[in-house]
């Protein structure tokens, strides 16, 4: 439901890549990749009426960077002082394996160096080996990785499986 509600504000506004402040002080972008309908289109898989734009085109992929200021004496996760955060990678079934999800990684690394940062991360789940081997193509690689202990504490277990919940901190080696 979040990524419907993600996706109908972004078919809205038709996102330009820009860094945009967040009310508490941070600043984000979210960027869409776009085709025309005829470039995805697979024989009998028609493209979902929910990712059509006007003029034969539809939304294809989104991500969001969020680059964050650390405080005086305090550092972000990933021990820096100014770090980009990329969440809420999405590619549309059509779409898949043709290069927008990396594409939209360079981009998002693009608008990390132009805000200056220090680094740019990405949170994986650590039994996403799909998600951990895309981003490693990408030149992510392992900083840190949750303890079954941590994830418990936090409240996240997957299918109920203690520790299942464990996340994985990637740093872009390529920024």
């Amino acid at each position: 439901m979040k990524t419907q509600e993600e996706f109908e504000a972004l078919r809205a506004r038709r996102l330009q890549p820009r860094m945009e402040q967040a009310p508490h002080g941070d600043r984000f972008t979210s960027l869409m990749a776009v085709a025309s309908l005829s470039d995805v289109s697979q024989g009998d898989a028609a493209v979902p009426e929910e990712l059509r734009l006007p003029g034969s085109r539809c939304v294809v992929g989104t991500l969001d960077v969020v680059v964050a200021r650390a405080l005086e004496s305090e550092f972000l996760i990933g021990d820096v002082k100014h770090a980009a955060y990329v969440a809420n990678m999405c590619t549309a079934d059509v779409a898949r394996r043709r290069g927008v999800a990396a594409a939209l990684v360079s981009t998002a690394r693009s608008a990390a160096r132009d805000a200056g940062v220090d680094a740019l991360y990405v949170h994986v789940m650590a039994v996403n080996e799909a998600g951990r081997a895309f981003y490693s193509s990408c030149g992510f690689e392992v900083e840190k990785e949750e303890t079954s202990n941590q994830a418990h504490y936090r409240g996240h277990c997957l299918d109920g499986v203690e520790g299942a919940g464990r996340t994985v901190l990637l740093r872009d080696t390529q920024l």
